[in-house]
């Protein structure tokens, strides 16, 4: 339920797009995923190495698509 709340918010303010994928040839691009799990401090967090459609955040964006699915079909 929380996640249909989110996500009717993100859709009352006007989003209808995920900022940076994009769609080529009938393939799904991901930027910017961070690389790796390892633990470590804020600033090695968020200035550790990106790659294109890492599995991290693939796995996230499959989830986030069922959810999106789920709450779209009621």
């Amino acid at each position: 339920m929380l996640s249909k709340l989110i996500l009717k918010f993100v859709q009352l303010l006007g989003f209808t797009s995920i900022d940076g994928v994009t769609v080529k040839e009938n393939r799904l691009t991901l930027p910017s995923i961070c690389i790796g799990t390892m633990v470590g401090s804020y600033d090695y967090y968020v200035d550790r190495p990106k790659e294109k459609n890492d599995l991290h955040g693939i796995g996230a964006f499959v989830m986030m698509c069922e959810e999106c699915s789920r709450a779209y079909s009621k």
